[in-house]
């Protein structure tokens, strides 16, 4: 059983300190857009795949990646898991990181769910999110 935890517990803070990062290398001050070439930006998209915002504020980007590093990092049971059988999506958010160059993607289900995908060591991570993430993330324009 121990062997199994130290398994799980690598990967959950890695997942951690990757997203923190996406977090804390904006060197912009807060609300103040950050270049897509040079800091982290998040671009939304509506269940149809149509593109609903870009998120480029610095509170905006740390909001997302503080609230999904903390929900991924405290689900390790959700780690290369999916969400369930006829999870309908709602909003995908690709979130960019300039340096290193990432792209991880962020999928919001109509049941509450969430999963992170395109994570290093781990390939996905799901988890039930809070009504009050839940209602935050499925309005994207407003986390600006």
């Amino acid at each position: 059983m121990m062997q199994k935890t130290k398994g799980l517990l690598f990967p959950v803070v890695f997942l951690a300190l990757v997203l923190t990062g996406c977090s804390s290398s904006s060197q912009q001050k807060d609300n103040k857009p950050a270049n897509q070439k040079t800091g982290d930006w998040a671009v939304v998209y509506n269940a149809s795949n149509k593109k609903v915002t870009t998120l480029r504020s610095k509170s905006a980007i740390d909001y997302i990646s503080d609230k999904t590093g903390d929900d991924g990092g405290n689900h390790p049971n959700g780690i290369n898991k999916d969400v369930p059988a006829g999870s309908k999506l709602r909003y995908r958010y690709d979130l960019y990181q300039s340096k290193p160059r990432v792209k991880i993607s962020l999928y919001v289900y109509s049941n509450k769910y969430a999963k992170l995908t395109n994570l290093p060591v781990i390939s996905k991570i799901s988890w039930k999110m809070s009504n009050q993430e839940f209602q935050k993330f499925n309005h994207p324009k407003e986390i600006e």
